[in-house]
C-alpha cells in the first residue's frame, strides 16, 4: 500500500504567516507561505501517514479546492517534505492508522530502526519485512575486541535474534582505550565474552547471546563452531597468519557466509556458491607481489602479537562500515566487498576498493562444483 507521510529528518516551524522547513537530510531550508490548504496538509502529515486519496477526500469535505490540494501535495513531495512509502496492505485503513504497524507505534523500541530500513525497501519487501529478517538472523563473531565487540552491540541494538561470541581472552587494562564496553572492574578478572554478554543482556534481553570460551586455532574447532548461522564475522588475529585460512576453509565446507575485518580493511565477503573467498584474494595478492608477499607472510606468521597504534575512534569507524556490509548482506542490499576488499586507511579523503578475480582452482570453487564431496575432509 502506498502511503504519503512526513519526510525523514524534517523539522517544520510556523512563524507568523510562514512555515520554516528544515530538511536535515538534504541540508535544505525551505520557506512556504501559510494558507488554508498548506495549513491543512502540514497539520495532517504531523499526525500520521495517509493515503493521498483519503487526504484529498478529507480536504474536499472541508471545502478545500481539490486542484490546489494536489498542487501543494506535489510541491511538498518535490522537496521531500512529503515522501511516498510502502506499507503492508490492510483491508481497513482506519484500523491501520491506529494499529501497531505504524512505525511510531510498531514496537516503540524499534520504531526508529524500522524507519531507517525504508531506504532498503524493494518491490518485494517493505521495511517491516526487512526488520522481520533481522529478527530471524543469527551471527557468529570471532574475536570480541574493538571491532567484534562494537559489531555485537550494534547487532543486539538492531534486533538481531541470536549472537554467538567466540573468544577466550580476559579483559586487560590496555583494551580499554578502544574496547569501551568493558570496565576497569573487569580487568585481569573477567573473560571478554562474559563481560560483553552481560552488557548485551542489559541492552536487549530479547537477543539470545551464546558464549564459546575458546580460541579457534585448528580446523576441527572451526568446523565444530562455525555452523548454523546467517553470517560469520572474523575479526580475531590469533593464531597470526593461520586463523583467517582456518576460518575460511571451515565456512566453505560448512556452507556458511563469512566476512573478514582487520585493522582498517573490510572483506572479502564470502557467499557460498556465489563469490570468491579469502583464499582467492590471497592468491591474487601472491600473483601480484610474488616473492615480496611470500617473505612478509612468513615473517608475520612468526610474530605472536603486534602492537598496533589505536585510539577509541579507529575500531568505531571500521565497525560502522563493516556493520553496513553485514546489514546489507542479511537484507539483500548492495555490497561493496563481494570479490573485493574495502580499505579505510584513506579516511576521510577516500576509500579504496581492491577487487580480485575468483580463482577457479580454489577450494571454494571446487566445493561449489562438487557439493556432495564437501564432507570428505581437508
Amino acid at each position: 500500500m502506498k502511503i504519503l507521510r512526513r519526510g525523514i529528518m524534517i523539522d517544520i516551524l510556523k512563524i507568523e504567516n510562514e512555515y520554516k522547513i528544515v530538511n536535515n537530510q538534504d541540508f535544505k531550508f525551505i520557506k512556504i507561505k501559510s494558507n488554508i490548504v498548506v495549513d491543512f496538509i502540514i497539520s495532517e502529515i504531523a499526525k500520521h501517514p495517509f493515503k493521498e486519496d483519503e487526504l484529498l477526500k478529507k480536504g474536499k469535505s472541508l471545502g478545500l479546492n481539490t486542484s490546489e490540494l494536489v498542487t501543494v501535495i506535489q510541491g511538498l513531495k518535490d522537496v521531500n517534505v512529503i515522501i511516498e512509502s510502502n506499507f503492508p496492505e490492510v483491508t481497513n485503513y482506519t484500523e491501520f492508522i491506529n494499529n501497531k504497524l505504524l512505525e511510531n507505534y510498531f514496537d516503540k523500541r524499534f520504531g526508529n530502526m524500522i524507519v531507517s530500513l525504508e531506504e532498503k525497501e524493494n518491490d518485494k519487501e517493505n521495511r517491516f519485512d526487512l526488520f522481520g529478517k533481522l529478527m530471524q538472523s543469527s551471527i557468529i563473531i570471532i574475536g570480541v575486541g574493538g571491532i567484534g565487540g562494537h559489531i555485537a552491540i550494534m547487532a543486539a541494538a538492531s534486533g538481531i535474534r541470536e549472537i554467538t561470541l567466540i573468544d577466550k581472552d580476559i579483559v586487560e587494562p590496555s583494551n580499554l582505550t578502544r574496547q569501551t564496553f568493558y570496565g576497569e572492574d573487569d580487568c585481569n578478572k573477567v573473560k571478554k565474552c562474559q563481560s560483553l554478554k552481560n552488557y548485551l543482556n542489559k541492552l536487549n534481553s530479547s537477543t539470545k547471546i551464546n558464549i564459546i570460551d575458546d580460541y579457534i586455532d585448528n580446523d576441527d574447532k572451526a568446523l565444530k563452531y562455525l555452523v548454523n548461522c546467517s553470517l560469520v564475522i572474523q575479526t580475531a588475529d590469533q593464531p597470526r597468519g593461520k586463523l583467517d585460512i582456518i576460518v575460511n576453509r571451515a565456512c566453505i565446507y560448512n556452507d556458511v557466509a563469512l566476512i573478514f575485518c582487520h585493522n582498517s580493511s573490510i572483506g572479502p565477503l564470502y557467499i557460498p556458491n556465489e563469490t570468491g573467498c579469502y583464499l582467492c584474494y590471497m592468491n591474487n595478492l601472491k600473483n601480484e607481489n610474488n616473492e615480496i608477499y611470500s617473505s612478509v607472510e612468513k615473517i608475520a606468521a612468526n610474530y605472536s602479537s603486534v602492537v598496533w597504534p589505536s585510539d577509541p575512534s579507529s575500531p568505531m569507524i571500521a565497525s560502522y562500515y563493516l556493520f553496513q556490509e553485514i546489514i546489507n548482506y542479511l537484507l539483500g542490499g548492495d555490497i561493496f566487498t563481494k570479490n573485493a576488499v574495502l580499505n579505510l586507511r584513506k579516511l576521510p579523503n577516500q576509500h579504496q576498493i581492491k577487487s580480485f578475480k575468483i580463482d577457479e582452482l580454489c577450494l571454494c570453487q571446487n566445493c561449489r562444483i562438487n557439493n556432495n564431496e564437501q564432507s570428505t575432509g581437508y
